[in-house]
């Protein structure tokens, strides 16, 4: 489910962390994901939580959704020049 965490739902610390990987779905200013991206925040934040199947899941999601809003995005820019 690709939707932001509401504040009212944070019990804590894992689910703050959490909470700011679910603002990747608010980015629409592909240079704000690219910088996300190539400083590996996402990454850093995975690490510090707890090594779950579902964290992984999320991990996953978050990096596939990532990669794909990138490359659509280069793609468009490419196919205007």
């Amino acid at each position: 489910m690709k939707s932001i965490v509401e504040i009212k739902n944070i019990r804590n610390s894992n689910d703050f962390k959490l909470l700011l990987l679910g603002w990747i779905f608010d980015i629409n200013f592909l240079p704000t994901l690219k910088f996300v991206w190539e400083r590996n925040y996402l990454e850093m934040i995975f690490d510090k939580l707890l090594q779950l199947p579902q964290i992984d899941d999320i991990f996953c999601t978050i990096k596939n959704y990532m990669d794909q809003k990138i490359e659509a995005e280069s793609f468009d820019i490419t196919m205007m020049e």
